[in-house]
């Protein structure tokens, strides 16, 4: 870079932008593998997980995540056995994405100087809970001295099936989402009011939950398998960084438009209530919060009805339509009848953007 030459900040191409340009950087300088000796990579940058074909059959799935101290979490010494849980819940959350089980996982961790033995031990306890849930096995990874606590997850898997992807969304299809969403925005809304780090008793049972799931969120993986056992989901992510930006984020893998109808968003009463009780709108919590970790995906309007009355018996787990696919001159937009007039307005992805 010559002198004098600002270059482009992070913030003008934001994070999925710089993502595209690494993508774009890497290719500029790689050399073309020999594929002799290696697998077969099926998909990469773009979706919940690489897709790996093996030479022995089937397909491996890899996802990697990293949480900062202070960008991810706040650091609550009450809280380090859940900080453990969710590092390991987002990645088994992406391989849950593509319908897949979870299996090894490669934890890495930057500890700062001033820690304790007892705080690492007690973060990888957590770690080791989440792994007990979903059969993952602790196969590697590395410590290091960090300013801040940074926990680094690589996570492997194994594709039930066809994995589920983000670009095989069609108009037409309903778009469906699991759980409830805005919970983990709300928790955090509460952390950030300084309730995180009170004793359990001490706090009203609903923002208790509203914490916990956004502490301590649950990966749908039992959801998902049940998803590849009955088959029709054209296209899957998790709800990371928000409905508004996964809304997007398939539509514009799939080549689609979409219609959201925001008076039929799972909203818990809790989150609800204490949107009420700040004097702001819970829609935000719900459609740019993230960090629910709960399913959204499409399927076949025809295919509803066999899908809830099956995965309902099979997890008990709510599911509710909040939308389909359009054509993609159609745009992505939403619609509630006390918003611009009831009219159909543009749903913009705003999810947490790193960079923004």
């Amino acid at each position: 870079m010559n002198e004098g030459n600002k270059g482009t900040s992070l913030s003008e191409v934001g994070e999925f932008g710089l993502i595209a340009r690494l993508a774009a950087a890497w290719q500029r300088g790689a050399q073309k593998p020999s594929e002799k000796n290696l697998p077969g990579l099926r998909l990469g940058i773009g979706d919940d997980a690489a897709v790996i074909r093996m030479q022995t059959g089937g397909d491996l799935l890899v996802t990697t995540d990293m949480l900062v101290e202070d960008v991810h979490f706040l650091w609550l010494p009450r809280r380090l056995r859940q900080l453990g849980r969710k590092a390991l819940a987002v990645n088994i959350s992406d391989i849950a994405a593509m319908g897949g089980k979870p299996g090894w996982a490669f934890l890495s961790i930057g500890v700062p100087a001033k820690a304790t033995v007892e705080e690492v031990e007690e973060i990888y306890a957590g770690m080791g809970e989440m792994a007990a849930r979903h059969g993952v096995t602790l196969a590697g990874g590395d410590t290091v001295r960090a300013d801040k606590w940074v926990i680094n997850v690589t996570l492997l898997g194994l594709a039930g099936q066809e994995p589920f992807i983000r670009s095989g969304g069609r108009p037409g299809d309903a778009i469906v989402v699991t759980g409830t969403v805005g919970d983990s925005a709300a928790g955090l809304q509460l952390l950030f009011s300084g309730e995180g780090d009170k004793s359990e008793d001490d706090l009203p049972e609903d923002w208790r939950m509203l914490i916990s799931r956004h502490l301590d969120p649950t990966p749908r993986v039992k959801e998902a398998l049940a998803l590849v056992e009955l088959g029709g989901v054209t296209a899957m992510m998790d709800v990371s960084d928000g409905i508004s930006s996964e809304v997007n984020h398939i539509c514009k893998a799939s080549g689609c438009g979409a219609r959201i109808d925001l008076t039929t968003l799972p909203i818990s009463l809790a989150a609800q209530r204490l949107a009420e009780s700040c004097g702001r709108s819970v829609f935000p919590w719900a459609l740019s919060g993230g960090e629910d970790y709960e399913l959204i995906f499409t399927v076949p309007p025809e295919k509803v009805s066999s899908l809830m009355a099956f995965i309902g018996e099979k997890t008990r787990t709510a599911f509710t339509v909040i939308g389909h696919l359009t054509e993609p001159g159609d745009g992505i937009t939403a619609v509630h009848p006390d918003i611009n007039d009831g009219a159909p307005f543009n749903l913009a992805a705003k999810g947490y953007n790193h960079f923004a």
